[in-house]
């Protein structure tokens, strides 16, 4: 227990390693979902930690175009935004293993080495 907490002792360097699992154990106290509903009606700066699928359609993240699907790959939307200069996306996302071997030949492998490593099925 933090006993009376100061709300300046939060800028005090030297109280933070006493407070902070005091924190953590109050966060534990409640999920996620219930965290969100105490601060859902507040001015507090808060969000959650989100994983990928979550934050695609993540309220806030849908209404500011977040994300954008190119070429049928979901991706983070260029930033930042200028009103003036809008961005755009150059080219569609290059699919997982495409250039393998041009990644590894720049690593310095030789083709002998890429060849033993894929056979052993260490790189694809």
């Amino acid at each position: 227990d933090i006993g009376e907490f100061n709300p300046l002792d939060q800028f005090d360097k030297q109280k933070w390693s006493t407070l902070k699992p005091v924190f953590a154990a109050r966060i534990k106290e409640k999920t996620r979902a219930e965290w969100c509903d105490i601060f859902s009606n507040s001015d507090a700066c808060f969000a959650p930690v989100l994983d990928i699928d979550e934050a695609m359609s993540y309220p806030h993240n849908v209404a500011r175009n977040v994300f954008v699907d190119v070429e049928g790959i979901k991706q983070v939307a260029p930033a930042p935004r200028f009103s003036r200069t809008p961005s755009t996306i150059q080219s569609g996302p290059v699919r997982a293993g495409h250039d393998n071997q041009g990644i590894f030949t720049a690593l310095g492998l030789t083709q002998d080495e890429i060849q033993t490593y894929t056979t052993a099925g260490i790189i694809s």
